[in-house]
């Protein structure tokens, strides 16, 4: 998968400054989009969900887990330069 949500790997993003809930840290930093991930969401087959996020490598270390960027959901993100 290339594209998600307009994103491609190595656009450059901002975190939303005026999302629709408290966002969790006050800065407002630079990230690179690393690739995309799927996750299934729920254990019963039935009611089960696939949710697309994007891996966010961020310009402040601290909103990086383990050093490897985090995983975003792309409403939560907006293009400040594309690839």
């Amino acid at each position: 998968m290339d594209r998600i949500f307009n994103f491609k790997i190595g656009d450059l993003v901002r975190y939303v400054k005026n999302p629709k809930y408290v966002i969790p840290h006050h800065e407002n930093p630079v990230g690179i989009i690393l690739g995309y991930e799927s996750l299934l969401i729920g254990k019963d087959p039935k009611h089960q969900a696939i949710m697309e996020m994007v891996r966010v490598r961020w310009s402040v270390s601290k909103w990086n887990s383990s050093g490897c960027g985090s995983v975003e959901h792309p409403d939560d993100l907006s293009i400040i330069q594309s690839a």
